[in-house]
C-alpha cells in the first residue's frame, strides 16, 4: 500500500464503525501520516492502531499525537520499528500527559531508536494508572 492508497481509504473509512486499522509494513513515511490522522480524526469508533514498519519519524509523532488527544475511543496503538527518536517519543509522553486518552494499553517503541531516554520520562508512562502495558 501506498500513500495514495491511504488518500483513497481516508476517504472511505470517514465516520465509519472501524474499531481496528493496521497499516504496518507499508513505509508510509511522513507523507502518509496525513491521511492516516484523518482516519483516526474522522472514527469516533476506533479502539486499535497498527503502524508498524512505516519509516515515521518525530514529526509524524506530533501529527498523530495532535489528533490522539481528540479521540478518546482510542486504546491500543503500537508505532513500533519506527525511527521516532527521542523527541517523537517525548512529543508522545506529553501528550499522553496533557489528554484525556482513557485506556490506552500498550506504547510500543520497540527499534524506535530513542536512545537513552530518561528514566523519569519512562516514569512518567508507566506511573499513569491508565497505562497497562509499556513495550521498550
Amino acid at each position: 500500500m501506498n500513500c495514495e492508497d491511504i488518500s483513497i481509504l481516508s476517504k472511505g473509512f470517514s465516520n465509519s464503525n472501524l474499531r481496528h486499522v493496521d497499516f504496518s509494513r507499508n513505509n508510509l513515511g511522513q507523507e502518509g501520516m496525513d491521511d492516516i490522522c484523518e482516519i483516526i480524526g474522522s472514527n469516533k469508533m476506533l479502539e486499535k492502531i497498527k503502524l508498524q514498519h512505516n519509516n515515521f519519524f518525530s514529526l509524524s509523532m506530533s501529527k498523530l499525537c495532535d489528533v490522539l488527544v481528540k479521540n478518546l475511543g482510542i486504546r491500543y496503538i503500537d508505532i513500533s520499528k519506527n525511527n521516532i527518536c527521542q523527541q517523537g517519543l517525548q512529543v508522545f509522553i506529553d501528550a499522553f500527559d496533557n489528554s484525556k486518552l482513557k485506556g490506552l494499553h500498550v506504547f510500543n517503541c520497540r527499534s524506535n531508536n530513542i536512545g537513552d531516554l530518561k528514566a523519569e520520562e519512562i516514569a512518567k508512562l508507566v506511573t499513569k494508572s491508565r497505562l497497562r502495558n509499556l513495550d521498550l
